[in-house]
């Protein structure tokens, strides 16, 4: 991550929603399956899961891999995922702390995928100042 995606990232908090309400930030997005979040994790390595269409994989760090490649796929055809990853990004380069929710924390998961994203986004669409404030990247002519 450069510099700025860290900045970016600062920004991003991860929380399991099993342990009580979000820490305090401008925005709160469940991540989990279900819930009609577009951000879940179709990958799991729990067997019972009770989800439809979550495919079943072999470990943890196996359904964040598969989790890395297709957030690749739906970010590059643009699809819902894309868009909300657009809408994240944008809170994030204008300052604001948002917090992305799941079931898994502190044990590894794609909400880390999800927050390297945003990240990279706000980095990319917006410029932060030493205050925190954000500013528009210049036009490309």
């Amino acid at each position: 991550m450069t510099d700025r995606q860290m900045a970016m990232a600062a920004r991003i908090l991860l929380h399991n929603v099993k342990q009580g309400p979000a820490p305090a930030a401008d925005h709160v997005e469940y991540c989990g399956r279900g819930r009609s979040s577009v951000l879940g994790n179709p990958f799991t390595n729990q067997a019972h899961t009770r989800v439809l269409g979550a495919q079943v994989v072999g470990s943890r760090e196996e359904a964040i891999a598969h989790h890395r490649e297709w957030l690749r796929e739906e970010l590059r055809a643009k699809t819902k995922v894309y868009g909300r990853i657009q809408v994240l990004a944008r809170q994030v380069a204008q300052g604001q702390t948002i917090c992305l929710t799941c079931f898994c924390l502190p044990q590894r998961c794609h909400t880390e995928t999800l927050r390297e994203a945003v990240a990279w986004y706000a980095a990319r669409d917006g410029m932060a100042t030493a205050d925190g404030r954000s500013v528009q990247s210049p036009s490309k002519p």
